[in-house]
């Protein structure tokens, strides 16, 4: 709150902290002028079959959040899998160069390489890179849910994408900037020229 600068926030895992000091100081949602969070799934999860790891273990949290006023990116895991990968030729540049975090991040797409056999897409890195330049991703307003109570499917995000939604009567909404693709060469220069500025 005493911040002389706005707020932007990025989240890598649950959103436990958020949805706490939210609870504590409501301010915040003036306060915080923008949150890029790697968080859920458009149709799928990947801790259950319906949620995405880092709402899964805390839905409650992501409810509040999701439900805040703070203008929220959701950079999910369909767009970071088909857009946001890295092949054996990037990981080669990065192993390369003379850098200690670069040769810690070479190790790990190395091994993520040769146990997946194909590109890798290490979630956090696009997230961040959403959140440093929009423009390699194509979003679009959506209402997104979050469900706390199923049996199958607590955790999910649940992504309104009806064609007609707005057009009935008590239609949610959009409350969040959904990630829909990311430009798979843009964010693979992006990255790079991130990692191997000198």
């Amino acid at each position: 709150m005493e911040a002389t600068e706005d707020l932007h926030l990025i989240t890598l895992g649950p959103l436990t902290n958020i949805a706490f000091a939210l609870s504590k100081e409501p301010r915040l949602e003036q306060r915080i002028r923008s949150l890029v969070m790697m968080a859920g799934g458009i149709t799928a999860g990947n801790a259950t079959a319906a949620a995405e790891f880092n709402v899964f273990v805390d839905p409650e949290a992501a409810y509040i959040v999701f439900r805040s006023a703070i203008p929220k990116t959701m950079v999910a895991l369909e767009p970071i899998m088909e857009g946001a990968t890295f092949g054996e030729e990037e990981v080669k540049q990065i192993e390369a160069f003379d850098a200690p975090w670069c040769w810690m991040i070479g190790r790990l797409l190395r091994q993520r390489l040769e146990s997946w056999k194909g590109p890798v897409s290490p979630p956090d890195p696009a997230a961040v890179g959403v959140a440093i330049d929009a423009t390699i991703a194509k979003a679009e307003m959506l209402h997104v849910a979050i469900e706390t109570n199923g049996e199958h499917t607590r955790g999910m995000t649940v992504v309104d994408r009806r064609r007609w939604r707005g057009k009935l009567a008590g239609t949610a909404s959009p409350n969040v900037n959904v990630v829909m693709s990311i430009n798979t060469a843009r964010y693979r220069q992006l990255v790079l020229e991130t990692l191997l500025a000198h």
